[in-house]
């Protein structure tokens, strides 16, 4: 059977709905540490997403031919209050019925691939060390374990995962 081929888009408020089966599914959301988010929260996290990152960095939305609506998200972000300076991270989640299809490792590599990344010379990807299903994604994107970190109101650390970038052009 043949691979579904994602694609990724700009998210917009309409796609609420389709995230539901994202952000509102507690298999998904086991090992973020909001747990689910009911619809205003998501609108928010659309809103917010939208307003902080209106072109190159920033989440988007996982598409499939086909498909009604998004499936997922992936994106870049700078967020120093979570990875060094020198870090964009990667963040990505995808409905459950979509897992195991290849299909988040796509989406991650065309992130990378189409986000301009000044300054930066890793990207990183910051797991709960039990969500095994991440790990996997992030190790076929290359990613090795960096480093353990601690954030407030955590009683154990996340795992860094890195991927050094080469060097830009001279």
């Amino acid at each position: 059977m043949e691979r579904p081929t994602p694609y990724l888009r700009a998210l917009t408020p309409g796609d609420l709905t389709a995230l539901r089966a994202v952000f509102g599914d507690p298999e998904v959301m086991r090992h973020s540490e909001s747990g689910v988010r009911d619809d205003a929260t998501v609108a928010e996290w659309i809103a917010r997403h939208r307003a902080m990152y209106p072109g190159g960095l920033g989440k988007r939305a996982i598409c499939l031919a086909g498909v009604a609506g998004p499936i997922g998200y992936t994106g870049l972000v700078r967020d120093l209050d979570r990875h060094r300076p020198d870090e964009l991270e990667i963040g990505y989640r995808l409905a459950r019925a979509w897992w195991g299809k290849g299909i988040v490792t796509a989406a991650n590599r065309l992130a990378i691939a189409a986000t301009d990344r000044p300054n930066a010379a890793r990207i990183v990807a910051i797991i709960d060390p039990g969500n095994v299903g991440s790990i996997a994604a992030a190790r076929k994107l290359g990613m090795t374990y960096r480093r353990e970190a601690m954030f407030p109101g955590y009683d154990y650390p996340d795992h860094v995962f890195g991927l050094d970038l080469p060097p830009p052009p001279p």
